[in-house]
């Protein structure tokens, strides 16, 4: 989707009257629109000129100013596109879709937005075909509780993936640990780890469960192949999302720290994958590790982590 199509979809939800996939191409130059903001607008010029990273900071500088600005996150949504960052655009894209839903309660979401953030997800599933295992029906046998006292399961770390570099760019996890698996092999916490496999909401043994649904305080531990200060977490759930509480970076010396407490409000489309994006200020020390809390209690059925992803840099 080109700039100037998002700035077309924006003036349709303003009111502005022009319709979804207007004629255009990317080397058409910005057509101004009223109703967006400035700041946005000229975002979208520097979009334009092929400065994708100029584009994002200031983006990026507007939305913490106006976090639930339709246009400037549709637009970020693009940005994060055209740099390669699939997750990141998922995120943005899912934040305008909240964001127009609160603002016009009474209004269903604009269906081109809609199809635009299913067909990021499917190009980011594509993009990274890795079947880990083939996946298992869950059945209704009896279980044991897992409780805090629970022995952990520790899977082998799988070999890394991806350039080392200092740009340390976003990476999926390496191995996995978890307060509880359904299997030791389909649904186990190994199925959290490397890029999403798991093409569309649903049960599925590619993505982590916890030994029981609806069962209460949950956990899975990621590990990462290179320490970064973190400045980002995006947890990919497959299955029922939102029942993530509390995401927690763990650095070398085993300290940890809350960078994010639910509950979720994020507005996950009913029987779609929902992607929960955390961004806070850069850690202070390197971290490898991050802790995603669950209470499963507060989403019925059982909740699947397909992926989890790191974002951070390398000073």
């Amino acid at each position: 989707m080109t700039t100037l199509r998002l700035l077309a979809l924006l003036a349709l939800i303003l009111g502005e009257g022009r319709a979804w996939g207007s004629v255009a191409d990317d080397d058409s130059p910005l057509e101004p629109l009223p109703s967006a903001p400035a700041e946005v607008t000229a975002a979208a010029a520097v979009l334009n000129r092929g400065d994708t990273a100029a584009a994002i900071a200031s983006l990026d500088g507007f939305l913490r100013q106006h976090p639930n600005d339709v246009g400037a996150l549709l637009l970020r949504s693009v940005a994060a596109e055209k740099a390669a960052d699939l997750p990141g655009a998922i995120i943005f894209s899912g934040r305008a879709i909240a964001a127009q839903k609160k603002a016009l309660p009474e209004v269903h979401a604009d269906p081109g937005m809609m199809l635009r953030h299913q067909a990021l997800f499917d190009r980011l599933v594509a993009e990274n075909p890795s079947p880990k295992t083939e996946p298992a029906a869950k059945t209704t046998e009896p279980s044991v509780t897992a409780t805090a006292s629970s022995p952990i399961s520790v899977v082998v770390p799988k070999t890394a993936t991806g350039p080392a570099d200092s740009a340390s760019p976003p990476q999926w996890a390496s191995s996995a640990r978890a307060s509880s698996e359904y299997r030791s092999t389909n649904y186990s916490a190994m199925q959290a780890t490397e890029a999403p496999n798991v093409a569309k909401h649903g049960d599925n043994g590619r993505a982590w469960a916890a030994k029981n649904a609806d069962h209460g305080e949950e956990w899975i531990e990621l590990t990462f192949a290179r320490a970064v200060r973190a400045t980002g977490v995006r947890v990919v759930q497959s299955f029922n999302p939102g029942a993530v509480v509390r995401i927690e970076v763990i650095d070398a010396a085993g300290v940890a720290t809350v960078v994010w407490r639910g509950p979720d409000a994020t507005a996950y489309a009913k029987n779609e994958t929902g992607v929960l994006g955390a961004d806070f200020p850069a850690t202070a020390s390197l971290v490898a590790r991050v802790k995603i809390v669950l209470n499963e209690k507060t989403i019925a059925g059982w909740n699947e982590i397909d992926a989890v992803q790191l974002v951070g840099r390398v000073e």
